[in-house]
């Protein structure tokens, strides 16, 4: 597939998906979500691991802050990412309500926030990485927002499980696959648990 059709194939996955979402009524994202949830902390990458890298929800995002709250009663670290430039970083925070608005308006750690580091001693299974997207497929293919913010960290640090959720209707045959794309090791939505081939 040529790149400029493979872009445009893409972007109109996003469009679909950000109708989509945006067509949902509030407590449709607030069941969804829910549900989600559920799926999300009874699943054993995530009872595994010892540090959650979690995105704080904008929008009608599936909303997170239940998934935290887990996290925290289960007396797990949680570091969510800040971005700077064209970088993004993740920093620990210990109450939700410590975060601050930032970047495009999303909540980010704040200032003085201790930033989430990979030791050489780091076990992949210890750090899980649950993404946002527009849009995946049953092969762990992520579609995010065109940033490249989330490929470019897990390109320098691979050493983490990495758990792709979304509503079930943004799941797709096939996303068109770019050379820097990072694929995620499993998707769960408010129906299923996609375990990529």
């Amino acid at each position: 597939m040529e790149q400029e059709e493979k872009q445009a194939k893409r972007n109109n996955i996003r469009k679909q998906m950000k109708n989509k979402r945006e067509a949902l009524r509030d407590e449709q994202v607030t069941d969804l979500s829910q549900m989600l949830t559920e799926a999300v902390v009874s699943h054993y990458d995530f009872l595994k691991a010892k540090n959650i890298l979690i995105y704080r929800n904008t929008g009608k995002e599936a909303r997170t802050d239940g998934i935290i709250a887990y996290a925290f009663m289960l007396g797990k670290r949680v570091f969510i990412p800040r971005v700077e430039g064209k970088t993004m970083d993740f920093y620990e925070i210990h109450d939700i309500h410590e975060c601050v608005s930032g970047f495009r308006g999303i909540p980010e750690p704040p200032e003085e926030a201790k930033k989430f580091v990979f030791l050489k001693e780091t076990q992949e299974e210890d750090v899980l990485m649950i993404l946002p997207g527009l849009s995946f497929d049953k092969q762990g293919n992520r579609l995010g927002y065109g940033g490249g913010y989330y490929d470019n960290y897990l390109k320098n640090n691979p050493a983490c499980r990495k758990m792709g959720i979304g509503y079930d209707f943004q799941i797709v045959g096939e996303i068109p696959v770019c050379e820097w794309d990072q694929p995620v090791d499993i998707v769960i939505t408010e129906k299923q648990v996609i375990l990529p081939e």
